[in-house]
C-alpha cells in the first residue's frame, strides 16, 4: 500500500467537514484546556501576517477574543479551505508547534485525508514514498529550470485547492528548457542529453522515453489548450504519474550534468 498515490485508494476520502473535522474539534479542545497556545496573537507588525488568522479564530470560536477563553471552544463546520486556513492558524498560536504538527498530521492519516502540516503550511500528500524526492534540493547552473520545478513542485502540493496539472505545466516547461540546455541545435541538445542519463545500449528506449513524454505534452492540455487535444483534468492519477515520471527524469538528467 505504501507505493499506491492518496488518489488511487479504495472509495473517495470524507470532506474535511466530515468525521476528520469532529475529531479535530475534540484534539483542539483537548490540547486548548492544556494551555497548548498563546493567549494572545502577536502584535501587528511582529513579521507575521496574524490579522486574518484572528479574524477566522473569532468566527470559529465561541467566546470573548480578548482574552481567549478557554473553558469552552465551539468550532461549526467550514468549507474545506477555511477548515485548513483553521489548522494552520492554531499552528501559529502553538507554543509546541512539534507536538501541535504531530496530532494534526495523525488526524490526516487516520482519516486518510491527502494533507500534512509541514513548517505551518497545509500541504498536498502524493506518493507517501516517491514525495521523499522532494525532499532534497535541485541544483543547477539554469536559474529559470530551477524555478520552473519550484513553481511546479508549489503548485503541485498547493493543498487548499486542486493545482495539480497546474503543476505538471510548469514542469514540462522545466523538461522543454531543460531538453535546449545543451546545444543550440535542439535535436543535437537531446542526443546529448541522452548520453548523459544512459550508457550507448539504452539510447534509443530513452529516446523513445523523451519522445513518448514529449508527445503527451502536446496530445494532453498540458503544453496547449485547442479543441483537439485530450482534457486530462479530471483524471488525478494520470496527472500524479506524468508528473512523478517527468520529475524523477529531471532529477535524474539534473544530477548527471552537475556531476560531468
Amino acid at each position: 500500500m505504501a507505493l499506491q498515490f492518496y488518489s488511487y485508494r479504495k472509495g473517495r476520502r470524507d470532506s474535511l467537514s466530515g468525521p476528520f473535522f469532529v475529531a479535530y474539534a475534540a484534539t483542539l479542545t483537548r490540547l486548548i484546556n492544556a494551555k497548548h497556545f498563546f493567549r494572545h496573537f502577536p502584535k501587528v507588525g511582529s513579521g507575521f501576517d496574524y490579522e486574518p488568522a484572528e479574524e477566522r479564530l473569532k468566527e470559529l470560536i465561541g467566546s470573548r477574543w480578548t482574552p481567549i477563553s478557554y473553558s469552552e471552544v465551539t468550532l461549526r463546520p467550514r468549507r474545506e479551505e477555511e477548515i485548513l486556513d483553521t489548522i494552520e492558524a492554531f499552528w501559529r498560536l502553538s507554543e509546541e508547534k512539534a507536538s501541535y504538527t504531530a496530532e494534526v498530521n495523525a488526524l490526516f492519516s487516520r482519516f486518510n485525508q491527502p494533507f500534512k502540516i509541514e513548517k505551518g503550511s497545509v500541504k498536498r500528500r502524493g506518493s507517501e514514498v516517491l514525495e521523499k524526492l522532494f525532499a532534497a534540493e535541485l541544483s543547477s547552473t539554469d536559474e529559470v529550470v530551477i524555478k520552473y520545478i519550484e513553481a511546479a513542485v508549489e503548485s503541485f502540493f498547493y493543498a487548499k485547492e486542486d493545482r495539480r496539472l497546474e503543476g505538471l505545466r510548469s514542469l514540462y516547461d522545466a523538461y522543454d528548457r531543460l531538453k535546449s540546455s545543451l546545444n543550440s541545435d535542439k535535436r543535437e541538445s537531446i542526443r546529448e542529453l541522452i548520453k548523459t542519463l544512459a550508457p550507448p545500449s539504452l539510447g534509443k528506449p530513452f529516446d523513445e522515453l523523451l519522445n513518448a513524454l514529449t508527445s503527451i505534452g502536446n496530445e494532453a492540455n498540458i503544453r496547449h489548450s485547442e479543441h483537439r487535444v485530450t482534457l486530462i483534468d479530471h483524471d488525478p492519477e494520470l496527472i500524479e504519474f506524468l508528473f512523478y515520471s517527468l520529475y524523477s527524469l529531471i532529477r535524474l538528467s539534473l544530477q548527471r550534468l552537475a556531476a560531468t
